[in-house]
Parts: structure tokens; C-alpha cells; sequence
């Protein structure tokens, strides 16, 4: 999503309490979506190995849809 986005990778360290649980090569992706708040996590933890919910992706959805339409 962040590279569709065109976002520019963030930080090696997330803000999120199992940061240690996601992939290094995920981390900046994770990052730059958490500060465009495509992604919110989960009382702070991003959750990596839990599979994604119907809900997580529609606001994924909307907020990227705001993004695009805040670009034109």
C-alpha cells in the first residue's frame, strides 16, 4: 500500500509496542502508513501475524481514497 501511495518509507523502529515482531523489511512501510494514518494498530501493536479483518481493510480503503483525492 505504501508504495502504491508513493509514500516515502519511515523509520527502521515503529511506534508500535511489537515492533520487534514485524519483518525489518516491513518496518518503514509501517511506519509511513501509520503517519498517514492508513494504519492505526491494535491498542498500539501493529499485530503482524494475525490476519487482516473485513473492517481494517475498508478503513485502509477510505483513508487512502482521502489521500488520493486530497492530491488532486
Amino acid at each position: 500500500m505504501a508504495r502504491s501511495l508513493k509514500l516515502k518509507p519511515g523509520n527502521d523502529k515503529t511506534g508500535f509496542a511489537d515492533d520487534s515482531d514485524i519483518p525489518a523489511w516491513g518496518k518503514p512501510y509501517a511506519d509511513a502508513l501509520y503517519a498517514e494514518r492508513v494504519i492505526v494498530g491494535d491498542a498500539q501493536r501493529f499485530l503482524p501475524h494475525r490476519p487482516t479483518t473485513r473492517a481494517e481493510v475498508a478503513v485502509a480503503l477510505l483513508w487512502i481514497k482521502s489521500l488520493l483525492e486530497a492530491r488532486d
